[in-house]
């Protein structure tokens, strides 16, 4: 008989106790969630230095995808032409515009900058072949 009396009472005093230190604990506020899928809005980064700097960024679009788009700044952080800084498509179309159109300067070297991409049979479909041109372009005075 004293078994049985004995083994309530100590659940009893288990739940009891568990209760008591709940309450004491309210008053602490809970730990911030953390989100294993958290990503950023944007990402930027420089692909190039010098006078002009080929910019690459990722930015969060209508979508949960993220859309790549490279711009053309000069290194104070301006656009090479001192307005907006000047979005660019990898594509030969794109720098054909942008090197005959944007400044005198560039205009001037738009035909050194062509015979290099033949010469080193670059393309500009892809980042490597932007980023090779825009430092040859940097390394002319």
């Amino acid at each position: 008989m004293k078994r049985i009396t004995i083994i309530p009472i100590l659940l009893l005093s288990g739940f009891i106790g568990q209760a008591q230190t709940a309450s004491q604990f309210k008053h602490v506020a809970a730990p911030p969630r953390v989100y294993a899928s958290a990503t950023p809005s944007s990402y930027e980064t420089n692909l190039t230095q010098g006078k002009i700097i080929l910019s690459k960024t990722f930015k969060k679009g209508d979508t949960e995808d993220f859309e790549t788009i490279y711009t053309l700044i000069n290194n104070a952080g301006r656009s090479v032409d001192n307005r907006k800084p000047i979005r660019v498509a990898m594509n030969q179309r794109s720098f054909d515009s942008v090197f005959t159109r944007v400044s005198a300067e560039m205009s001037d070297k738009w035909p050194v900058l062509n015979k290099y991409i033949t010469e080193n049979k670059l393309s500009m479909a892809d980042e490597k072949g932007w980023i090779s041109v825009i430092n040859y372009y940097n390394s002319l005075q």
